[in-house]
């Protein structure tokens, strides 16, 4: 075998595992910033939030008063765990809306859509009534994937008891991908690789 094409091969498998660790790095910095966010809370209404630097940082990634922030929190720790060079697509492909946000990732190569989680991924769910999707959803991020469910870190949500979202707080989720009546699992997002 050619010495130059050693090298070559050497090259593209040594990239690879970079590539590879990298994508680990990240899913654990992405899982670590959500999990130091447990606890932060709103203000009733969505208002803004009780933590003034929490709130700055919300505002960065686009987030308004009175919006929904569940999507802007998944937003917010893919942002803060990235590269620089990925840091754009994010801000462009991420709204604020579940929905939205889940069809400008398909369209976009940066991002991977796919029905099987990984710890790190945003998870998207769309709002099902009587069997009809509509335009609302929620979103959250992955921590831990089991055979029959996942836990997830989620913005405006709530601890147990409450229907209310007001909070970022821990979450175990079925794989609910054929619900007719509440929040039908629409897949998960992740960086391509």
């Amino acid at each position: 075998m050619d010495v130059k094409y050693k090298i070559l091969i050497t090259a593209g498998l040594l990239a690879t595992a970079a590539g590879l660790i990298l994508t680990i790095r990240q899913r654990a910095r992405v899982k670590a910033f959500a999990q130091a966010m447990i606890g932060q809370k709103e203000i009733s209404g969505n208002l803004g939030f009780q933590s003034q630097e929490f709130e700055r940082l919300m505002k960065e990634v686009g987030w308004h008063e009175g919006d929904q922030w569940c999507v802007y929190f998944a937003k917010l720790t893919w942002y803060n765990r990235s590269p620089d060079w990925l840091k754009p697509k994010i801000k462009k492909s991420i709204s604020g809306s579940s929905q939205q946000t889940w069809e400008n990732v398909s369209k976009d190569p940066a991002f991977v859509v796919s029905k099987i989680p990984k710890p790190g991924d945003m998870v998207i769910w769309q709002t099902y009534k009587n069997g009809v999707g509509e335009w609302s959803g929620h979103a959250g991020i992955v921590t831990k994937v089991g055979f029959n469910d996942f836990k997830t870190i989620e913005g405006n949500t709530n601890d147990a008891g409450s229907r209310e979202g007001y909070t970022v707080a821990p979450k175990d989720r079925p794989f609910n991908f054929d619900v007719n009546n509440g929040l039908r699992l629409k897949g998960f997002i992740r960086f391509a690789a």
